[in-house]
């Protein structure tokens, strides 16, 4: 039985608001960092994938509350790249709030709870900078906060910053928060902005993760940092989806090929500490056209990823490939502000396609 209490203050740790997304909670001072990244994972990875892993895309705070609005207190670093910091809120499984997060935030949830009292209330976190929570929750005298026991179904999906989503306007405007709103899946969202590059202890962390399917976006982030050939690319595929597949022997596994690029698709990268000028002497190469300084283009490593899947998928009948470009392809790229990141709209076709394409297995 879930015990209710009348308190308007609740800590962020220990009291009704369940950390759901975050593999650990760090206490700094009066602060409360949550990370994505197993900290015995962790302290073994370079400083990149360290500081991605510490910003909190999909990390929500949930509870049952029939409280008109909730106040907190935020602290958040510089976003590297994307949007200024937002919180966001969901009531039911609905978006009722987005707004700033930072210092004392008050989150008005009354227009969104209606008559429908009391609600299931996630507070997202901001999904591209590292987040501080300090003090207490606090709510309205007189409301009743229970809880968060929902038993739901949980999805875990690795990438780069495309599901990060570091470039959408909200953590709950990236196509990955869209499918798990739509679906009510429990996400546990791992995006790393430039540091998707199949990190073999990213993968044991999945593999100890309890989770019910796993998707798994490969291939943009070594092709854009010009880090691997194609024989390591595939090998280093292959076997972080079957180091997963070790820890989750039944559960479905959909690997995601990257979406459309166009100026990437046939066109060399280099590694990103080469100087400005060998980048241009290296693309008046007679092999410019076609290869990276180790071999593939996007469009290679794309046929790679399903290369690898339908190989693999020989003696596991529980693993699928989707390509990439059926989630967005050479018709939307004008949804790729950058070239590269998807926009708002683009992320919402990617999530409706998604949806369509990969059924839920419950």
């Amino acid at each position: 039985m879930v015990s209710m209490t009348h308190s308007p203050k609740f800590p962020v740790q220990g009291g009704p608001f369940r950390w759901r997304g975050a593999a650990a909670l760090h206490d700094a001072g009066a602060d409360v960092r949550p990370d994505r990244l197993d900290p015995n994972i962790s302290r073994l990875l370079g400083d990149g994938l360290r500081a991605r892993g510490a910003q909190s895309a999909g990390v929500r705070l949930s509870a049952r509350t029939d409280a008109a609005s909730l106040s907190l207190t935020l602290g958040c670093s510089p976003p590297s790249e994307g949007p200024p910091p937002t919180l966001a809120a969901t009531v039911n499984g609905r978006v009722a709030y987005v707004g700033e997060a930072f210092g004392n935030v008050r989150v008005d949830l009354q227009k969104a709870l209606g008559s429908s009292r009391p609600a299931d209330v996630d507070l997202w976190l901001p999904h591209n900078c590292s987040t501080a929570l300090s003090g207490s929750i606090v709510c309205p005298d007189g409301s009743q906060t229970t809880a968060d026991d929902r038993d739901l179904f949980r999805w875990t999906v690795y990438g780069s910053s495309i599901t990060q989503a570091v470039h959408a306007s909200s953590p709950v405007s990236g196509w990955a928060s869209r499918v798990a709103l739509e679906r009510n899946w429990d996400l546990t969202n791992l995006g790393f902005a430039s540091e998707a590059m199949l990190d073999p202890l990213v993968a044991r962390q999945i593999a100890a993760t309890a989770t019910d399917l796993v998707t798994v976006c490969a291939g943009i982030n070594p092709h854009t940092a010009g880090s691997m050939s194609s024989g390591v690319f595939r090998s280093l595929l292959a076997g972080f989806i079957t180091t997963i597949r070790d820890g989750h022997p039944t559960i479905p596994i959909v690997v995601v090929s990257p979406i459309i690029c166009p100026d990437r698709e046939d066109s060399p990268s280099q590694p990103r500490a080469l100087p400005t000028m060998g980048r241009r002497a290296l693309a008046r190469m007679p092999w410019a056209n076609s290869r990276n300084l180790v071999g593939p283009t996007l469009a290679s490593l794309r046929a790679d990823v399903h290369d690898v899947v339908d190989a693999l998928n020989e003696t596991d009948q529980a693993l699928t490939a989707i390509d990439g470009t059926r989630l967005l392809g050479r018709a939307d790229a004008a949804h790729l502000g950058d070239g590269l990141h998807p926009d708002d709209d683009g992320h919402r076709l990617m999530a409706e396609r998604f949806l369509d394409l990969v059924a839920d297995p419950r």
